[in-house]
């Protein structure tokens, strides 16, 4: 048992092995910005909260049985829609969108259990707020009086300021990330630059975003290449690794096998030794931010041999999409690349490097080096 902010505590139940095998609901969550949108020139609000919103829906009876706890004296079951389940927010969504259906978008917002209710005229206003109210008691759904506002001309809603004026930063939210604590952990940093980024849009001197910087198109093999790692491989001599380095002028592709850990060095030696001493030191060299391509020993190697580096947005590999393509290509023959790799004896595999020339058949035209379908990299 958990107390919430209200008198009631919650109940809380370890729905995590019941999320993971419930099919997900899609059903649209609204978008703040959205909804505000729709505000443009209302003088007159009314906040309504639900009280305990997800136990004012019934669960189905063939499903109540899921949603069993035990304590330490009983066995308890869910006639109510718990707090927790991957679904609730989905299904509550859903519930209040068909309830206030005919007044969405028209005098009325619903984001989940806090809905409201906007107007131009006083009158209006009270015409409003009576239909929406007797909807309300028709499906038996019911607010929190100490939660609620009505007939105010400026309200907290959704972590902002409404009013005649405009949309505006909520004091209480500007507060919150002012006595933020210390990010600890990676997951913290993302919650703090995600609150702090939403709200960079009422800042008036605030730098602006930059714009992302489009990749060149290429002119030259192997003067631009791209990097990542395929990792969780089966072990194979040691290795269970593979670094995937694309030409991005002609798609060539070379896939290294590392030992996992990997370092900074030890992916520079193989780089040095498989990409360098084949093809030369290329111009420029596309890679997520994975903690080799950004750690000092690689940004210094990388302006030492005249190498430009450029970094995919976080979050978004699309960007080197090449790469993440060859990844895929080899899922159905890693294994034998792995093996040959780790498995053939250190002479001979010094042998197949330096017989690479051999099974290479290119020709020149001008200053374009082209491979052809019959060339091999081992």
């Amino acid at each position: 048992m958990s107390c919430g902010a209200g008198p009631t505590p919650d109940a809380g139940v370890p729905v995590i092995a019941l999320n993971a095998i419930t099919v997900k609901d899609a059903f649209p969550i609204p978008v703040v910005d959205e909804l505000l949108d729709e505000l443009h020139g209302a003088k007159f609000f009314t906040k309504l909260d639900l009280r305990s919103g997800y136990h004012q829906v019934r669960m189905n009876p063939a499903d109540v049985n899921k949603t069993a706890f035990r304590t330490h004296d009983a066995l308890y079951e869910f006639l109510v829609m718990p707090f927790g389940l991957c679904n609730a927010p989905a299904t509550f969504q859903a519930l209040m969108n068909d309830v206030l259906r005919a007044f969405l978008r028209r005098f009325v917002l619903v984001f989940f259990d806090d809905i409201l209710i906007y107007s131009f005229t006083w009158a209006d206003h009270l015409r409003h707020l009576r239909a929406v109210l007797l909807v309300l008691r028709q499906h038996r759904l019911f607010v929190k009086r100490s939660k609620c506002a009505f007939g105010v001309d400026s309200i907290s809603y959704l972590g902002h300021i409404i009013s005649e004026a405009g949309v505006a930063m909520d004091p209480a939210k500007v507060q919150a990330v002012l006595d933020w604590p210390q990010p600890r952990s990676a997951r913290a940093v993302r919650g703090f630059l995600g609150l702090a980024g939403y709200y960079r849009k009422f800042s008036e001197h605030l730098h602006p975003a930059g714009l992302l910087l489009p990749l060149l198109v290429p002119t030259t093999v192997w003067a631009d290449i791209g990097l990542d790692f395929v990792e969780a491989l089966p072990r194979v001599g040691r290795k269970s690794v593979i670094l995937t380095v694309v030409d991005r002028f002609s798609k060539y592709c070379h896939f290294i096998p590392l030992a996992h850990p990997y370092t900074a060095e030890s992916v520079a030696q193989a780089f040095f030794a498989d990409i360098v001493r084949l093809h030369g030191v290329p111009q420029s060299m596309v890679s997520d931010r994975d903690p080799v391509f950004t750690s000092t020993f690689w940004r210094e190697l990388m302006r030492l041999t005249g190498t430009k580096l450029h970094m995919t947005t976080a979050f978004h590999p699309q960007a080197d999409g090449q790469t993440e393509a060859a990844n895929r290509e080899i899922e159905g023959t890693v294994d034998s690349i792995v093996a040959f790799k780790c498995e053939v004896p250190a002479n001979q595999r010094k042998l197949s490097a330096s017989s690479f020339w051999w099974l290479l058949i290119e020709y020149s035209e001008g200053k374009l080096i082209i491979l052809s379908k019959f060339s091999l990299a081992l």
